[in-house]
């Protein structure tokens, strides 16, 4: 156990040295949005959500989201579903990969299976 952590570690510090890996980026463009304790904040869609769980990336503003597409890197899980408004701010919680503590079921996609 001792040994995997170890390893574990050592890979990560060589991967911080090459700069290998998105995971300080995503940690810094999440960052600015405010804190997040338990690895969920609230970002604002910029797109309609039918449906709960969804797959989502970083948006055109610096708080929003969209859907996720296949050539880009995704940020996290939406937990709610919501309806775009433009004349109001429209935020859903989101759990952030990699940061926020359990699991969530995840859809990639807003269509039905």
């Amino acid at each position: 156990m001792k040994l995997k952590h170890c390893l574990s570690m050592l890979l990560l510090a060589i991967c911080s040295v090459f700069r290998l890996g998105a995971r300080e980026e995503c940690h810094n463009e999440a960052s600015t949005v405010g804190t997040h304790a338990d690895g969920v904040i609230p970002l604002t869609l910029e797109v309609s959500l039918t449906t709960r769980y969804l797959l989502v990336q970083k948006g055109t503003a610096a708080d929003g989201i969209i859907v996720n597409v296949a050539a880009t890197r995704p940020w996290g899980v939406c937990l709610d579903e919501g309806v775009y408004d433009a004349n109001k701010v429209t935020k859903r919680a989101v759990a952030l990969l990699g940061v926020t503590p359990g699991d969530f079921p995840t859809r990639v996609g807003m269509a039905r299976c």
